[in-house]
């Protein structure tokens, strides 16, 4: 969002932008108040795991449970995904209660996130801890011509944003609808 404030205040400033974050709360609800939810995977990052979780997944002895933990820069990466096309909790209740848990336990992740989707809007990944709901764009500010660097201007610039808007925009609109409730 700055990045591209900061575009059209220095580069085109007979422009002028307003926009409007979607509160990531707001994106997960569209997972939340379907009455069609499905949850397709589950990914954690717990800080520090603790001795037991280290010896019973892992299935690592004692000592060599001591010599991990000596080290305090770590943490367990966690997925839980069904089959290949298979959802985990295809049961709308089941995926509101899964997503309360999570949201009460969130301070005891790094990160967590859930993979979902609905009959309102395709596959995507909800970030729990995520302040915006977001979908990324590239812009390119250069080019390769005949081995050398060139710089894009400013209005091919501006074209990648309005074709990356765009096409962000029509690839999810279905998500975009529900997460603003239109």
């Amino acid at each position: 969002m700055r990045s591209l404030r900061y575009f059209f205040e220095n580069y085109a400033s007979e422009y002028d932008v307003e926009l409007t974050q979607i509160p990531n709360e707001n994106g997960i609800g569209a997972l939340y108040q379907s009455n069609t939810s499905e949850i397709t995977k589950f990914h954690f990052k717990i800080p520090a795991p603790n001795a037991q979780f280290l010896s019973e997944v892992l299935g690592l002895t004692e000592e060599r449970v001591l010599e991990i933990m000596e080290s305090d820069k770590m943490e367990a990466v966690l997925t839980l995904r069904g089959e290949p096309r298979k959802s985990i909790i295809c049961i709308p209740d089941v995926v509101r209660n899964m997503i309360d848990n999570l949201r009460q336990r969130q301070n005891e992740y790094t990160s967590v996130s859930v993979t979902g989707k609905s009959n309102e809007f395709n596959t995507r990944t909800f970030d729990l801890n995520a302040r915006f709901f977001t979908y990324p764009i590239e812009i390119k500010t250069s080019h390769q011509v005949e081995g050398r660097k060139v710089a894009y201007s400013v209005y091919e610039i501006v074209e990648q944003y309005r074709q990356g808007l765009n096409d962000a925009y029509n690839e999810n609109e279905n998500i975009i609808m529900a997460v603003t409730n239109r």
